[in-house]
């Protein structure tokens, strides 16, 4: 049987993920809505093998066409909800049996912050004392990581693992974008 990396495929096997529960679904719908909008700037040519896309290329063909719609966290978001797709995408085609989900997936409804509408959670911040699954992406060991603790409010703390500790100005403005986009507007 020939193995199909089409978007496609692409898109059954979010679905199909959700519905078998591999993945959560509010996870997969998340991933397929960013996947689906991102990947349509691709040409029909490119649609057929996934795996042969420049996903940066894409995105940023994407970015073009459809920045002035989206906050720059947001468009960050769908880059990298499109990522953990098309990761776990190939590793299911690859190897079905095998397959295991790479990205973080809430595990309980104690995990919840309050998102904005539409938003779905996928950033490894949680409340200190809960136990995190594993980052989709791997971990340079080229510098040591830190675990940076942020107090809230009374009672509350949370904790951003693998900060690198050579974290520079630009990254942290990356990571301070994507929890602004979490943010609910104060009443």
């Amino acid at each position: 049987m020939e193995k199909n990396y089409s978007l496609d495929a692409l898109a059954e096997f979010l679905d199909y993920a959700a519905k078998k529960g591999l993945i959560k679904k509010n996870t997969a719908t998340s991933r397929k809505r960013a996947a689906l909008k991102i990947l349509a700037v691709l040409e029909d040519s490119e649609k057929h093998d996934l795996r042969e896309v420049d996903v940066e290329h894409a995105f940023e063909r994407f970015s073009n066409l459809n920045g002035k719609e989206f906050k720059p966290a947001s468009l960050q978001v769908f880059k990298s909800r499109l990522r953990s797709a098309l990761t776990d995408f190939f590793a299911y085609v690859d190897n079905p049996a095998g397959f295991k989900p790479s990205g973080v997936q809430r595990s309980s409804p104690r995990t919840r912050t309050r998102l904005k509408p539409g938003v779905q959670e996928e950033t490894p911040v949680q409340s200190s004392g809960e136990q995190m699954e594993e980052p989709s992406e791997p971990i340079s060991h080229s510098a040591p990581h830190l675990i940076i603790p942020i107090p809230l409010r009374d009672g509350l703390t949370v904790k951003i693992h693998n900060i690198p500790a050579d974290l520079s100005t630009l990254e942290a403005e990356k990571i301070a974008a994507i929890v602004r986009a979490y943010a609910m507007p104060e009443a």
